[in-house]
C-alpha cells in the first residue's frame, strides 16, 4: 500500500487527474489539497478531502464522483437547505448531515430579513460568523461532529454547505492548517471560491438587481468570500488555541489519536 492509500483514505491513483479535476454542474467543487500544496513536512495529499457546494452534479460529472472513490458526504447545511437541495447520492458513498449552525443565526439570515442592512452589515455578519466557529462553545460543539465524520471516513470524503464558503471554507482552513499550511496559502485558497463562482454569481446579482435593486447590493455582498473572514478565524485559532491540533481536540474535544490519523492522510510525508 503506498502512502497515498494510508488507511484506505487513497483517492484515485493519479494525483494529476485529481489535481486538475474540474466538475462544471458543481462550481465550487475542488480538491483540499489543491495542487498539492506544500507543508514542513512535504505536499498534501491530493484525492483525500474535497470540498464543495451542494452535491448535485450532472450525470457525467457524477461519473467523475464516482471515480474519485468517495466514500462520504459531509453535509454542513440547515434542516431547511437540505429539503430545499437536497444532495444526489454518489455511488459508493454513504451521507452524514452535521448541522453546523444549529439554531444560530447566520450571517445570511441575518442579512436576509434585515431590509434596512447594508454591504458593510454583511460584512461584519459574516466576520462574526467565522470568528465564532473558533469563540463560541455552541459552534464548536456542533463542528465536532462534522471534523469526526471527516476523520472516521473509511475513505475520501467530500464535505459541503450550500456555497461552499463559510462553513465549508471555515472547514477546509482549519484541515489545510492542521496539515501545516501557511496562513498566506490559506487565504489565497480560500479566495478562490471568487474565482469558482464568479459566472454562478453573476447570474445572481442580475437577478437581484432585476427583482429587489433596492438590496441587491447588500445581497450580492453575502456571495463573497473576503480576505477578513478567513483570517480572523485563523487568528482567533492562533489566539485562542495556539493551533489547529489543539484546536480540534482542546476546542472541539476531537481524540488526539483520531486528529493526528487525519493529518497523516493529510500529509503522507509527516513524520
Amino acid at each position: 500500500m503506498d502512502s497515498g492509500d494510508r488507511d484506505g483514505f487513497g483517492g484515485t491513483g493519479n494525483s494529476d487527474e485529481v489535481g486538475d479535476l474540474h466538475v462544471e454542474s458543481m462550481h465550487n467543487f475542488r480538491d483540499v489539497a489543491g495542487p498539492g500544496y506544500m507543508t514542513p513536512d512535504g505536499a498534501m495529499a491530493r484525492g483525500v478531502l474535497f470540498r464543495a457546494n451542494v452535491v448535485a452534479p450532472s450525470d457525467a460529472d457524477a461519473e467523475k464522483l464516482r471515480a474519485l472513490g468517495l466514500r462520504r458526504i459531509v453535509d454542513l447545511r440547515r434542516p431547511e437547505e437540505v429539503e430545499k437541495a437536497p444532495d444526489h447520492e454518489v455511488a459508493g458513498a454513504d451521507y452524514v448531515h452535521v448541522d453546523v449552525l444549529g439554531t444560530s443565526d447566520s450571517a445570511a439570515t441575518v442579512v436576509g430579513f434585515d431590509e434596512s442592512a447594508t454591504p458593510a452589515d454583511a460584512r461584519r455578519e459574516l466576520r462574526r460568523l467565522n470568528r465564532s466557529f473558533v469563540v463560541e462553545p455552541e459552534f464548536r460543539a456542533r463542528l465536532r461532529g462534522a471534523f469526526e465524520a471527516i476523520a472516521e471516513s473509511p475513505g475520501p470524503v467530500v464535505f459541503h454547505c450550500t456555497v461552499g464558503k463559510d462553513r465549508t471554507g471555515f472547514t477546509a482552513a482549519v484541515l489545510q492548517l492542521l496539515a501545516g499550511m501557511s496562513h498566506e496559502d490559506i487565504l489565497a485558497d480560500y479566495l478562490l471560491t471568487n474565482e469558482r463562482a464568479r459566472d454562478w454569481a453573476a447570474d445572481l446579482e442580475a437577478h437581484f438587481r432585476e427583482r429587489v435593486p433596492e438590496r441587491a447590493d447588500t445581497l450580492v455582498e453575502l456571495l463573497q468570500a473576503r480576505p477578513e473572514y478567513i483570517t480572523d478565524a485563523l487568528d482567533a485559532i492562533d489566539a485562542e488555541y495556539g493551533s489547529a491540533r489543539a484546536y480540534l481536540v482542546d476546542g472541539l474535544g476531537m481524540a488526539p489519536e483520531a486528529v493526528d490519523t487525519l493529518r497523516a492522510r493529510l500529509v503522507p510525508g509527516a513524520g
